[in-house]
C-alpha cells in the first residue's frame, strides 16, 4: 500500500515537474498563437500585444475552443505546468512592460489559477489586480509602464 502511494506521489511529482511541449506559431508581428493537446482536449495559447506604445501582453488560453477550464483533475495535472511554463518562457524572453490576464467573474478557478501564478512569478514584476465590468484582470508589470496607454489598452479590451 505505501509502496504504491509513493510511486503515485513520484509520478505527479513527474507530471508536475515536465510541462508538455507547446507548438508556436506567430498568427502576426504582435500575436502568437501556442496549442497542445491532452486526453483529446485541444488547448490554444493566444499572446497578443494590445499596445502600439508599449509591450502590453494579454495571455488568453481555451480549452477545445472555450474559456471554461476543464474539470478533469489527470488533464489538470498537466495542463497547469504546462500553461504556467508557457506564460513564463514568453515572458521571460520578451521581458513585457506588462502582462495581463483575465478571468469572468464566474470562472473561479481561472481566478485561482491566475493568482497564485502571478504572485509566484512576479521576478521583478510587480502584481495588481482589479475589475472592470465582468472581467477580472491580473497583471504582472514593470516600472516602464504608460498608465495612460495601458489604461486605454484595456478599456478597448472591454468593448
Amino acid at each position: 500500500m505505501i509502496k504504491d502511494f509513493n510511486n503515485y506521489l513520484n509520478q505527479l511529482d513527474e507530471v508536475l515537474k515536465n510541462p508538455i511541449a507547446v507548438n508556436w506559431s506567430q498568427k502576426d508581428i504582435d500575436s502568437w498563437i501556442g496549442d497542445f493537446n491532452i486526453n483529446n482536449i485541444e488547448y490554444e495559447i493566444t499572446i497578443e500585444n494590445i499596445s502600439k506604445k508599449q509591450k502590453l501582453f494579454l495571455f488568453k488560453f481555451t480549452a477545445n475552443s472555450s474559456y471554461k477550464l476543464v474539470n478533469d483533475i489527470k488533464s489538470s495535472l498537466i495542463t497547469i505546468p504546462t500553461v504556467e511554463n508557457a506564460a513564463k518562457e514568453f515572458i521571460n524572453d520578451t521581458n513585457p512592460d506588462a502582462f495581463l490576464f483575465f478571468a469572468l467573474d464566474e470562472s473561479r478557478s481561472r481566478k485561482r489559477f491566475y493568482t497564485d501564478f502571478c504572485q509566484k512569478y512576479k521576478n521583478g514584476y510587480e502584481f495588481k489586480e482589479f475589475t472592470l465590468g465582468m472581467y477580472h484582470f491580473y497583471v504582472l508589470f514593470n516600472d516602464k509602464v504608460d498608465n495612460k496607454d495601458f489604461n486605454d489598452s484595456i478599456n478597448k479590451i472591454i468593448k
